[in-house]
């Protein structure tokens, strides 16, 4: 008897692992924001309440994520990784330094991360973002890199890397076809 019962109490077990992988898969499953701050941009960006939980179904609907409040000091991304149809990243003055979590967003056009010290390495390199058109990565204490990476890109055609003299050479960009603006005012490049 205590073989049937635990047999049943495993079957039950493996049925409601079953029904909890089925719910989350169909958009219903809230979305957990380690930063509130970032929670309430999407929110206002999707056009919830603020008082409302914001679930991966709409998550999906996130266009853009853009924050210019220098105020706001942003510490965590985590979350944001749902919106995985985001077009428009644009950060401003964050806590963060590592941008590999923008992997998630392979439809970016826009990608601004301005004013503030980040790894470079964790940066994915441009070429992933099939339709990137332009990035400014301004005020970033950015190196050669950043250059190397944004000279991979094919699509982009306007980049603003100014006020960082770590950039000495951005040589990669002459194979850039589609570049047709491009600020690098106050880095360190001496020749072009």
């Amino acid at each position: 008897m205590k073989k049937i019962s635990l047999i049943l109490m495993l079957v039950f077990i493996s049925l409601m692992i079953d029904y909890t992988d089925a719910k989350a898969d169909d958009g219903s499953e809230i979305v957990k924001f380690s930063d509130n701050d970032v929670e309430t941009i999407v929110k206002k960006q999707l056009s919830i309440p603020i008082d409302e939980p914001v679930t991966k179904a709409q998550m999906e609907q996130l266009k853009t994520f853009k924050n210019k409040d220098s105020s706001i000091e942003i510490t965590s991304f985590e979350g944001l990784e749902y919106g995985t149809n985001l077009t428009y990243f644009s950060v401003f003055d964050s806590q963060i330094t590592d941008f590999s979590f923008l992997h998630h967003f392979p439809d970016l056009e826009v990608l601004s991360i301005q004013r503030q010290n980040f790894d470079v390495v964790t940066l994915p390199d441009l070429d992933y973002f099939s339709k990137l058109l332009a990035v400014d990565f301004s005020r970033t204490n950015s190196n050669n890199i950043l250059a190397d990476k944004i000279g991979m890109s094919d699509t982009i055609s306007e980049v603003n890397i100014s006020y960082n003299s770590g950039i000495t050479d951005i040589s990669k960009f002459a194979d850039m076809d589609a570049l047709s603006v491009c600020n690098v005012q106050f880095c360190g490049i001496v020749h072009f």
